[in-house]
């Protein structure tokens, strides 16, 4: 989010802690970018329609979406708990989902845009203990493909691309660091 408004892009910090987003929202002001809080929880589609319609109202436009939610589970797979892959598979998966489908009509409505979808190297490289969070991330490349298959096609276009990295110290690398990399 830095690095964009470092950029100079209009960035609205999404996320399910609401304080963390205006947190990350008012340091990007202080250093001279333009920045607004977004509560944001991925995986529901009231708040990706009512984020959608706020960035309308007051910005217009929609050039970038970055879906970079994610949230891990290292558990064996005879461990993981049917609620838990779920959980880990709707925050990451289809949360992605509903952020395309959310953000599509508005980019589409202007000059087309780009969206970039957070994977992980664990989505392309198996790691004991963490099926769901490597499928989830592998389902998200194969999301993320279609989507790019489908909106070259349109005009204007929308690129939709994959990242991957491998681990990233963050709070939740600090809490999955008894998994295998």
């Amino acid at each position: 989010a830095s690095l964009l408004a470092g950029q100079g892009a209009t960035v609205i910090v999404a996320d399910v802690n609401e304080a963390g987003a205006r947190a990350t929202a008012d340091d990007i002001t202080r250093a001279g970018g333009k920045a607004a809080p977004c509560k944001l929880d991925v995986t529901s589609d009231h708040d990706w329609a009512a984020a959608m319609r706020d960035i309308e109202t007051h910005h217009h436009r929609l050039d970038v979406l970055v879906n970079c939610a994610g949230i891990a589970l290292v558990q064996s797979i005879a461990d993981t708990t049917l609620d838990a892959w779920r959980r880990v598979m709707a925050v990451n998966v289809e949360g992605p989902l509903l952020g395309m489908r959310a953000a599509v009509p508005l980019m589409l409505r202007d000059a087309g845009g780009s969206i970039v979808n957070v994977a992980s190297a664990s989505g392309l490289k198996a790691a004991a203990s963490a099926g769901a969070y490597c499928a989830s991330k592998a389902a998200l490349v194969m999301l993320t493909r279609t989507a790019a298959l489908e909106y070259a096609k349109h005009s204007p276009v929308i690129r939709v691309n994959a990242v991957a990295p491998a681990g990233v110290k963050t709070p939740m690398w600090s809490a999955t660091a008894g998994a295998e990399s």
